[in-house]
């Protein structure tokens, strides 16, 4: 006798479809606990079908036939499934007029659609996901503005799911095991701005107090490692865009710091899909396994190398006299400059400015390195950069108007000390010590007080004085006197610097004449000036006029 048969379930039928290759990512690929490897398990198919929009169906295969007398023939009742839950259905097997058989069916689906499509759903021997994504943040200097990665999440299912950040730091050797976490009232509320949830989440509340235990991997990261928005919705059969953040500290060590964390999205769902009377039940929070994103950055201190191109560093000698023309004019300015060289050895640019103390100016700077800001400059990792810094000599700059720059004087010689202050953009900042030396002039005159003794009067005797430098600055001198019985020839002059003992530029004879114009004694004295020098040396000269012979000597001349 034959007799015909169907067998089919009440509510979660699929329609089967041509096979798909797991590497096109289809949308039930996520929670399918169906995966046949086909050849021997060369390589991975996910069989395509119309699943009911609640995330799980049923394929039944044969679904209907004929039975011949005695015959048995086997069904197959394959389930697939892109969201997890607690599914029940029911099996009925029709064979002629005989009555329906109802078989329950019971399937629990465990696991997360979610993916990052950065790496897509991968699979190990069990057919279950088992590889965590890692983002690498990548290098940065300490106390640099806050570094933005943005990955995208790919929602395979039916569902809506929202997902709840939370950010871990791992600490090496950390002895703890587990976390117990307790919540008082809704794990994930929802928050404000967001419309994942309706309004009837809010105010269902299954248990006042709930207390959940987790493996210990990490403590919570405050601000190192953070999301954009805390709440992520995902969209059904969508995508969308989550945001990770890493904000470098403050301080490392000199050799850098490397920071591990990771990122757990838990998920929830809207109460209309959580539960569905007769079809599925689910849970939600921490009760199922959350979305995880493994996260690594690095942070090295924002230095640079610096080396000058003397042993003695940023020294920079001059002379006042540098500063006169042969005729005593005084030139606007003098230069003098020095280099120091810029090396980024890290593995990342560096940005920085350079704030230099006045009258020390940046003269240049090769390569060019300069960004689009002005006054700012960027190196390249493994990259160098030559700084040319001038100081300019004027003559304000010898009377000290240089402003906050500290000027000290120490034997005839003007020191200035100021700074090189380069300052990187995470506000940290190096300092490179600039010196100057600038010599000024000095002139020695042979006499401090010259006694002509007694003329006759109406003669005329003569003096020598010698006058030098023993500086290393050029010295352009005036006399100045205001008595006409005195007389000094010449009365103004430039000398050379002294450099060694037979240098003759560098001293001068002077001829000063007394002429007794009457009975008496006189007495006067000549100030010697020099240009750009401060010090004022007066040489005092005393005689005596007569009008006995008896005093006339053979140099002496009549006037």
């Amino acid at each position: 006798m034959v007799a015909t048969f169907s067998v089919s379930v009440e509510r979660l039928a699929v329609r089967k479809s041509a096979p798909a290759p797991l590497t096109q990512q289809p949308k039930s690929a996520s929670c399918s606990s169906l995966l046949q490897r086909k050849g021997g398990g060369a390589s991975l198919q996910l069989p395509a079908a119309v699943v009911p929009s609640v995330g799980c169906g049923f394929l039944v295969q044969p679904s209907r036939g004929e039975l011949q007398a005695f015959e048995k023939i086997p069904v197959a009742v394959t389930m697939h499934a892109t969201m997890w839950g607690l599914y029940t259905d029911v099996l009925i097997v029709q064979i002629g007029d005989l009555e329906p058989m109802r078989i329950p069916i019971t399937a629990r689906v465990t696991g997360n659609p979610l993916f990052f499509q950065m790496m897509g759903p991968t699979f190990n021997k069990n057919l279950t996901f088992n590889r965590t994504p890692t983002l690498h943040f990548g290098s940065h200097c300490c106390g640099r503005p806050a570094v933005h990665r943005s990955v995208r999440v790919t929602n395979p299912s039916p569902v809506d799911i929202r997902l709840d950040w939370q950010t871990f730091k791992v600490i090496k050797d950390d002895p703890q095991l587990i976390d117990l976490i307790v919540v008082v009232g809704e794990a994930f509320p929802l928050l404000d701005g967001s419309s994942v949830v309706s309004q009837e989440a809010q105010d269902a509340r299954a248990d006042l107090i709930q207390v959940h235990m987790r493996q210990h991997e990490g403590f919570a990261s405050g601000s190192l490692f953070s999301v954009g928005s805390q709440q992520t919705m995902v969209p059904a059969l969508s995508k969308a865009n989550v945001t990770f953040q890493f904000v470098p500290p403050l301080t490392c060590d000199t050799d850098g710091d490397t920071f591990n964390g990771y990122a757990l999205g838990y998920m929830s769902l809207a109460p209309q899909v959580k539960n569905v009377v007769g079809v599925v039940t689910r849970d939600d929070g921490y009760q199922v396994s959350a979305l995880r994103m493994d996260l690594s950055a690095a942070v090295k201190p924002a230095l640079l190398q610096l080396e000058t191109a003397d042993e003695e560093g940023m020294l920079y000698q001059l002379t006042a006299g540098s500063l006169l023309q042969h005729d005593g004019t005084i030139l606007n300015s003098v230069e003098a400059t020095s280099s120091f060289l810029l090396k980024n050895n890290g593995q990342m640019s560096l940005k920085f400015g350079m704030l230099i103390d006045g009258p020390f100016v940046l003269s240049n700077v090769l390569p060019s390195v300069g960004c689009r800001e002005e006054g700012t400059y960027c190196l390249k990792p493994h990259c160098a950069a030559q700084v040319k810094i001038g100081f300019s000599l004027t003559a304000e700059t010898l009377k000290g108007n240089t402003g906050d720059l500290q000027v000290t004087l120490f034997e005839n010689q003007l020191h200035y000390h100021g700074q090189v202050k380069i300052k990187h953009d995470n506000e940290t900042q190096q300092v490179l010590p600039l010196q100057a030396i600038v010599s000024l002039p000095t002139l020695r005159v042979s006499h401090e007080v010259l006694d002509f003794g007694t003329v006759v009067v109406g003669h005329t005797r003569e003096l020598q004085v010698n006058v030098s430098t023993q500086g290393v600055s050029a010295v352009y001198w005036s006399v100045t006197h205001s008595d006409d019985v005195f007389e000094v020839t010449p009365c103004k002059g430039r000398l050379e610097p002294y450099t060694c003992h037979s240098c003759k530029n560098s001293r001068s004879a002077l001829v000063v004449s007394f002429t007794a114009k009457k009975e008496g004694s006189f007495e006067s004295s000549f100030s010697f000036h020099v240009l750009l020098g401060e010090e004022v040396i007066m040489l005092k000269v005393t005689g005596q006029g007569s009008l006995d012979q008896a005093f006339e000597a053979i140099s002496d001349y009549k006037s």
